[in-house]
């Protein structure tokens, strides 16, 4: 027994599984948060819910920088852990503050603000686990942060229904999620990891080295942009709905599109699994990288249209049963997710082989080609059309991704086959800056 999880745990095949069940368990714990919320409180309560994470998620974004990804492919221990966190954490503290500006400059309500606050708390304690699990993807144990998430799916899940059962608030309800994603970040993720630095070999440190902040921050800057352009073209939409028709119309598109999120969360497990292998492939065997290429996206293209077939006649009634009957003018928004989910796994997955071929500043381009594409078609589409109207933004910010992605990335490889170019397979952030 012993030699067979040897063999297996770490393997490829074994970390996408783990990947996956972490990230669906996760997700899954985040829906049912919001069908807690359809139940238990109004549609304008879910929608004020919807439009506190879509303010936070980009803000986030930009300060998290994907610190995580650096720290993941630092195989040879050159940034400091303590450096790594203290940026995390400062970041996460500017992003709060910056939240709460945002806030008071926009004019929302008192209680639009404590939501908005609660919910940057909440991420801040998300963020920095985060970016702890970059050191047991370093070393391929992908089943210890699907564990953590899976914990933090239940705890959170708990939080939210037992306080909002309770109080009828969804500041307070939100808070408690807050708090218990803090208590499992010092007394599970933390301690964890620092057995794990401990076991690596990794060298005890006083005080981070402030030297190191600049080439960290310097080497994810380009990642952090890509990742801030789309979360605002995903939650773009959301903008123009909220503007154009209402928190309620918002409460209801936020429901219909979660099932967009769980996808999300397939896609993120898919391509955390995936990078370190195709990085190797991209510098020894481009067919082989090829393959593993069209492995990844033909079933998911295959997947989003059975999906989308499947959710013409049964998105009215999925939406009633889950959430009530105030939901179901979102049958039509709910097939276009489904077709929209396909496109941004498609996007991801090429986004990752364009890492893997060190083309980090396209994605920059990509991604804002995209958001503009979904700001464009949604101004233009939601005020007759509504949630519906943003679905369909939604899908064309990620189908011009898609394209330009997979175009960029079949460009890179003919180039390549062209004129080799010999070049370290492990090296690719690495190289973006002299540590």
């Amino acid at each position: 027994m012993r030699s067979f999880l040897a063999i297996h745990i770490g393997s490829l095949r074994f970390n996408l599984v783990s990947s996956t069940l972490g990230y669906m368990g996760y997700g899954a714990a985040q829906w049912a948060m919001l069908i807690v919320l359809a139940r238990l409180a109004t549609p304008e309560a879910v929608g004020q819910f919807s439009l506190a994470f879509a303010i936070t998620a980009p803000v986030f974004l930009a300060f998290d920088m994907q610190l995580r990804r650096i720290v993941a492919s630092d195989v040879t221990h050159r940034i400091s852990p303590r450096a790594a966190l203290s940026v995390r954490v400062s970041g996460c503290a500017l992003a709060t503050a910056a939240i709460m500006v945002v806030s008071a400059y926009l004019h929302y309500s008192s209680v639009q603000r404590d939501l908005n606050l609660a919910v940057a708390l909440a991420k801040s304690c998300e963020s920095i686990s985060d970016l702890l699990y970059g050191y047991f993807q370093r070393v391929e144990k992908m089943h210890s942060i699907a564990f953590s998430l899976l914990l933090k799916g239940v705890g959170g899940l708990a939080g939210l229904w037992a306080v909002l059962w309770q109080t009828g608030s969804v500041v307070h309800a939100t808070a408690a999620v807050a708090c218990a994603w803090f208590l499992l970040l010092v007394s599970f993720d933390a301690p964890r990891v620092r057995k794990l630095l401990r076991q690596t070999a990794q060298p005890a440190e006083v005080a981070p080295a402030i030297a190191s902040w600049r080439p960290l921050i310097r080497m994810a800057g380009p990642l952090g942009i890509a990742m801030v352009l789309n979360s605002l073209g995903q939650n773009i939409p959301r903008y123009v709905l909220e503007a154009g028709r209402g928190r309620a119309a918002l409460g209801v598109y936020a429901a219909a599109s979660y099932f967009f999120l769980v996808g999300a969360r397939l896609t993120m497990a898919t391509a955390d699994a995936i990078l370190p292998r195709l990085s190797k492939l991209a510098n020894t065997d481009l067919d082989a990288f090829t393959r593993m290429l069209w492995k990844a996206v033909i079933p998911i293209v295959l997947l989003g249209i059975v999906l989308a077939l499947l959710a013409i006649p049964l998105a009215q009634p999925l939406l009633v049963r889950l959430y009530g009957r105030a939901y179901a003018a979102g049958a039509a928004a709910l097939v276009i997710v489904f077709l929209a989910s396909s496109l941004h796994c498609i996007a991801c997955i090429f986004q990752v082989a364009l890492m893997a071929l060190r083309q980090i500043y396209v994605q920059v381009g990509i991604v804002a080609a995209g958001t503009l594409s979904a700001l464009l078609v949604s101004a233009a589409l939601v005020s007759s059309l509504g949630g519906t109207g943003a679905a369909i933004g939604l899908a064309a910010g990620l189908g011009l991704q898609a394209v330009l992605s997979g175009v960029f990335t079949f460009a890179k490889l003919r180039s390549i086959n062209e004129a080799p170019v010999a070049e370290p397979a492990n090296t690719h952030l690495a190289s973006l800056v002299d540590l």
